[in-house]
């Protein structure tokens, strides 16, 4: 019994051989090459329904302030100023060297339209405005 237990203690202290460790690296591999493309394209999906998210937020904002502020329609700066009650107007989402920012670090753009109708845009992942992948609101009243 007592040889079994030096064998035991030997085979013990000697730790893993190369194969074992490279077997153990090329199922990581393979579970990442499987697991990966689904996680980095769940993320380009938040990103965007973040940016949604925020646009909806800032389009609100908006229709708020239009309706203490005598129906004019902000610039974004404006939304970023302090409300009578010492608040911004905007709250959450990215604010970035003094402007509220998407996902992909472009600031977010208001345009007003034909009266009191407005654009809310975010660039979207190229980070190029006036593009397919351009997120936007548009406020139209006929």
């Amino acid at each position: 019994m007592c040889e079994l237990h030096k064998q035991v203690k030997e085979v013990a202290q000697r730790g893993f051989t190369l194969v074992e460790i490279m077997v153990v690296v090329v199922i990581i591999g393979l579970l990442v090459s499987l697991v990966g493309p689904a996680v980095l394209g769940r993320q380009a999906d938040a990103q965007i329904e973040a940016a949604k998210s925020d646009i909806a937020n800032i389009a609100q904002t908006v229709e708020l302030y239009m309706l203490k502020n005598g129906q004019r329609i902000p610039e974004m700066q404006d939304l970023l100023e302090k409300d009578e009650h010492g608040q911004p107007w905007i709250r959450g989402g990215n604010i970035e060297d003094g402007q509220f920012v998407d996902p992909w670090k472009t600031p977010y753009e208001i345009h007003q339209l034909e009266g009191l109708n407005f654009d809310i845009i975010s660039a979207g992942p190229d980070r190029e405005m006036d593009t397919d992948d351009d997120i936007r609101y548009a406020k139209d009243e006929e």
